[in-house]
């Protein structure tokens, strides 16, 4: 039920925890070291090294919610990037959407005119975006879905078994997605 995501760029690192926990209290700076060990108790490769090297003041907390509108569209406003469609960070693919979402927003206000409305254009950005940001939010969740096991003995299982799966089985949603027109 944890996840963890290490980037380094050579000078610095940045490591993205992620766990299921129940936020009962708002977060106070003061013992985020010590709820992290709690949370990750049973991870002992990683965690307990990294989490010596660091201070409380080190951890910025966030919460991660799913949140869905059904409209992008509300007169001459709209909403694109996290403010439409906010992703979690299992697939790291919610900055690439909110680029998108400004290249065909651009492009549909560039054909505004006499015979194309803004409200047309605006419509029809919402309608070009939804389906591939579907697409997207899909592989997000899929991703979850394998990265979140709660079971121990199910994570197990999936880590002896995904070696054998190809790992285009995996990919597939992530190679449509990226050899799509956007």
């Amino acid at each position: 039920g944890e996840f963890i995501s290490i980037f380094d760029n050579g000078f610095r690192t940045l490591a993205v925890i992620t766990a299921s926990s129940e936020n009962t209290t708002w977060d106070d700076t003061k013992g985020r070291i010590e709820r992290l060990k709690r949370l990750f108790k049973d991870e002992t490769a990683i965690m307990p090294q990294m989490l010596n090297l660091l201070t409380d003041e080190d951890v910025t907390a966030t919460d991660l919610i799913h949140v869905e509108t059904k409209s992008w569209v509300k007169g001459n406003a709209v909403l694109l990037g996290d403010a439409a469609h906010g992703f979690e960070p299992y697939a790291s693919i919610g900055g690439s959407m909110a680029l998108e979402d400004g290249y065909i927003l651009a492009s549909e206000l560039m054909q505004v005119s006499k015979t194309y409305s803004l409200a047309d254009a605006l419509k029809r950005y919402e309608k070009k975006r939804k389906v591939r940001v579907n697409l997207a939010l899909r592989l997000t969740r899929r991703m979850k879905g394998w990265l979140l096991i709660k079971s121990k003995s199910m994570r197990k299982l999936v880590d002896f078994i995904i070696p054998y799966f190809p790992a285009r089985y995996f990919m597939k949603d992530c190679h449509k997605l990226m050899k799509e027109e956007i």
